[in-house]
């Protein structure tokens, strides 16, 4: 499953930079008006920027929160028994991460 996935991606980049090769001539024009028309002003305040991976958590968890629910109607035993395992798991991923 992962060889073909990443033949597929390969392949797909490689699609890519020949697109981006055809127009190259373009790409130039797009890149210099970018680079050299760049303002280092934020629209909004910093803190908003850094909320952005707290969300970004979150709306993972709560795209995860129907598939919990329709494994604890299902199979309610074993679903609650891995769902004890979490903070068992956290701990070990922060022991791992802190050294």
């Amino acid at each position: 499953m992962s060889q073909a996935f990443a033949w597929r991606l390969s392949f797909y980049i490689l699609l890519d930079l020949l697109i981006l090769w055809h127009y190259k001539e373009r790409m130039k024009i797009i890149w210099e008006s970018v680079w050299h028309n760049m303002s280092t002003k934020f629209r909004y305040p910093v803190w908003s920027y850094l909320l952005l991976p707290v969300f970004a958590i979150g709306l993972e968890i709560i795209l995860v929160l129907p598939k919990i629910l329709i494994q604890l109607l299902t199979n309610p035993a074993q679903t609650i028994e891995d769902l004890s395992g979490i903070p068992k798991m956290i701990i070990e991923l922060i022991e791992k991460i802190g050294g």
